[in-house]
């Protein structure tokens, strides 16, 4: 199974882009008179930008979102667990994402909610 066709992790669900454009037209951009393939063209290209951002080592900030950027990871020695063996991890990029205080604030609120239900 690759990874397009993994099931999410147990108690989340997942959002392809699909249903990313379905749920902006009908909740956000119907009253603009906006089809799908219009509002799939502008989310494409968002998507590029902030991809062509990240991968030119830009920090991408979203107001009231979060800011996401790429960060490198120095080499370092390693060990084989059995033969002791030692080498070295080549360096790589990592994304990091930190959310805005307004967008941790809606999540520990969720968090209480959810909570107090249970």
């Amino acid at each position: 199974m690759n990874k397009q066709q993994q099931p999410p992790s147990p108690g989340r669900d997942s959002l392809a882009r699909r249903e990313i454009v379905k749920q902006m037209q009908k909740e956000h951009l119907k009253e603009l008179g906006l089809t799908n393939k219009m509002i799939t063209e502008v989310l494409n290209a968002f998507l590029e930008v902030y991809k062509d951002s990240i991968l030119n080592n830009k920090r991408v900030e979203i107001r009231n979102f979060g800011v996401m950027n790429s960060e490198l990871v120095r080499g370092r020695l390693i060990s084989h667990p059995e033969t002791k063996e030692q080498t070295i991890a080549s360096p790589y990029y990592r994304l990091a994402f930190k959310p805005s205080a307004t967008f941790k604030d809606k999540l520990k609120q969720k968090a209480k909610k959810e909570a107090s239900e249970a």
